[in-house]
């Protein structure tokens, strides 16, 4: 064999040989779960130039339709502050060890605004999740609520 073509070989070898030790198998790479989401509370500083500047559907008045039709719809919210709506809380999916099963996954993070709705009837809900079950009350009778939004990542 010639010395080019056996330094090629060699070189060929080499590259085979180090593309299967550094490899994983497709089947063993699974996917991490992103099935819960973990919030982070959000500051503006005008001094440091940190600033949101809503757009006029910010004060739009707010009509929203549940999933779950025991909340009921409200008609009427509003985003606060009235004069300056922001968002307050920022969550992006996380994943949780120990895992007790998987949730379906998360892949948007959600702005979180504080709003205002008319006074309703309070209602019972049953609830559970990986930590506990039980009955809670939906508090419709406080008129403050949170709204939260997929973040378009400007």
């Amino acid at each position: 064999m010639r010395p080019v073509a056996s330094l090629l070989l060699g070189a060929f070898l080499i590259c085979v040989g180090l593309s299967l030790v550094s490899s994983t198998p497709a089947s063993a790479a699974e996917p991490i779960p992103f099935d819960h989401l973990k919030c982070y509370k959000l500051a503006y500083s005008k001094k440091k130039g940190v600033v949101w500047t809503p757009n006029a559907h910010a004060k739009d008045a707010l009509t929203l339709t549940p999933a779950i039709s025991v909340f009921g719809t409200e008609s009427g919210c509003q985003l606060l502050p009235k004069k300056n709506p922001h968002p307050t809380e920022i969550c992006t999916p996380v994943d949780k060890e120990p895992r007790q099963g998987t949730g379906p996954l998360l892949t948007d993070s959600y702005l979180c605004y504080t709003m205002s709705c008319p006074a309703g009837d309070d209602s019972t809900l049953s609830i559970g999740d990986q930590f506990g079950s039980g009955q809670a009350i939906v508090k419709h009778k406080s008129k403050t609520r949170r709204l939260c939004v997929p973040e378009a990542q400007a």
